[in-house]
């Protein structure tokens, strides 16, 4: 049984002074089974580039309007046609549309102009973490049990003070009321004060995302780690060196909330895609490996769930489409003919498959989960 605490205070010259600790348990409780888990008080205080980046031009991507998404200052949105369309027209009077165009203006641009930039007056973001789980390892005499590992854990995370930007989709959803954040449509909403329009053609042209310290946000999941070996002469395949295994990691992810302001809603996100984030229920990657005393083969595979878009989060209109499950196969080889020497060789998404679109504007995708090279060889 072993238990380990922990404390530390850091002094920070621009966020101040702030406290972090732990405690951890992990118990032996038979040959074969361990249990552990822990709390930790985690601080994170803002970086440099969260204090001191200077304004920056950038072009995030609010949809389409055959989607539901784009500027809710169209006439055409659904925000315009319906019910409370002439509060929607006093926000974007507000925001700087010139009230000569606001009953004609149309926008068929899928990307808007917006501002990126620090924020001095940031504090450390805080998170509570709580973690438990399990790992079997059986000490079994069968060769089929002998070479088998696993282990299971459930984690909840809750960040308060969260440092993060809100993307100009979500406060366009909020600002005109898509998700219920601003019911009396008042002009001077904090989200609506977040966009800014070109005063000739009424377009979002200065939409401004600088760092904050938001809400907060609440994630908990499962990760699952499975390994299993075994030797092939031991189970009557052979009398070689000849071994075969599977390894596999997979996460479920129950939840991930977003507050973005203190005392609004949480609003869950798992299971979407866009807005600067990426959350398949369920993730994994399972390797099958082979291997000899001079060659070693592996295909992997990387599962991605399928995903809703992020939008229909915020804003219930939204038919904006979200993407559908997705499978990449790699496969490589290892020889080693001779001593000292070693051949490698592989290729990458095998059967060359092309990333989803995101947002449902044609060119946009997260090149950080999705493959957007296609097919690729490597020879070492």
């Amino acid at each position: 049984l072993t238990l380990d605490f922990a404390y530390r205070y850091s002094d920070y010259k621009q966020s101040g002074g702030v406290s972090t600790y732990k405690v951890d348990v992990d118990w032996t409780v038979t040959d074969g089974v361990r249990l552990r888990g822990g709390y930790q008080r985690a601080i994170r205080a803002p970086n440099v580039g969260e204090l001191y980046t200077a304004t920056t031009g950038l072009y995030p991507t609010i949809g389409l309007i055959a989607n539901g998404g784009g500027d809710p200052c169209d006439i055409r949105s659904s925000y315009r046609t319906g019910s409370n369309g002439a509060a929607v027209r006093d926000i974007c009077v507000a925001q700087g549309m010139p009230d000569a165009i606001a009953d004609v203006y149309v926008n068929n641009v899928a990307q808007v102009a917006a501002y990126l930039s620090g924020n001095q007056n940031l504090k450390p973001e805080k998170a509570d973490t709580y973690t438990v789980g399990a790992v079997l390892s059986p000490r079994a005499a069968s060769p089929w049990l002998a070479g088998f590992r696993a282990s299971i854990d459930y984690y909840n995370i809750a960040i308060d003070d969260a440092i993060a930007v809100i993307p100009v989709s979500v406060s366009l959803n909020k600002c005109f009321n898509g998700d219920g954040s601003n019911p009396g449509y008042d002009v001077a909403n904090f989200y609506c004060s977040l966009i800014g329009r070109d005063a000739g053609t009424g377009g979002i042209t200065n939409a401004l995302q600088p760092y904050l310290n938001l809400g907060g946000y609440r994630t908990a999941g499962v990760d699952v780690q499975l390994d299993w070996s075994v030797r092939l002469a031991d189970i009557g395949l052979g009398d070689g060196s000849g071994r075969f295994g599977i390894s596999s990691v997979i996460n479920y992810l129950d939840k991930f909330e977003i507050q973005n302001l203190p005392g609004s809603p949480f609003q869950d996100f798992a299971r979407t895609i866009g807005s600067g984030t990426t959350l398949p229920r369920w993730r994994s990657t399972t390797s099958f490996t082979y291997g000899t005393d001079s060659i070693n083969a592996l295909l992997r595979w990387r599962h991605i769930g399928a995903m809703a878009d992020a939008s229909t989060v915020t804003n219930a209109a939204s038919t904006t489409p979200g993407v559908k499950v997705y499978d990449y196969f790699d496969a490589s080889l290892r020889i080693d003919p001779v001593d000292r020497f070693s051949l490698r060789l592989g290729v990458n998404n095998l059967f060359d498959k092309r990333p989803p679109v995101v947002s449902g504007v044609r060119g946009t995708t997260d090149a950080g989960t999705y493959d957007v090279l296609g097919r690729t060889f490597y020879l070492s």
